[in-house]
């Protein structure tokens, strides 16, 4: 996988991200050209994740004819902070993926949170009415 930053912390500034596609422009070749190859020989299929962390909440409005996110084919997760621009309480955050083939078996958890037992609604357990 692939990661850039869709703009600086520090200042605000907004990369490139029309290089998301094809990530940098080296010597006249994009990066698709570069990794198709390789993905090809070794059989790898290398993603792109944009760290949006900062931008995600500036770019859409303020580039919103710039590819960042999905419309770019390689991009497969972008994640954001809500207390940067999102106006909200630190470490609220976001990462969302492309679809469901893109989330890694390792980041998920299967919990049964509430526990395995039903219990009634109107429950009270050692509580006086």
């Amino acid at each position: 996988m692939v990661t850039t930053t869709d703009a600086s912390t520090g200042t605000a500034s907004k990369h490139d991200t029309t290089i998301l596609a094809a990530m940098v422009k080296e010597a006249g070749a994009d990066l698709d050209d570069r990794i198709m190859p390789l993905n090809q020989e070794r059989g790898w299929d290398i993603k792109i994740h944009v760290d949006a962390a900062s931008g995600a909440f500036i770019a859409p409005f303020q580039y919103p004819s710039l590819p960042w996110d999905f419309r770019l084919p390689k991009v497969g997760s972008i994640n954001a902070s809500g207390h940067k621009y999102g106006l909200v309480y630190p470490g609220l955050g976001w990462l969302v993926f492309r679809s469901r083939e893109y989330l890694p078996e390792s980041l998920v958890f299967h919990e049964n949170y509430l526990g395995a037992r039903p219990r009634p609604a109107a429950s009270f357990p050692d509580m006086k009415i």
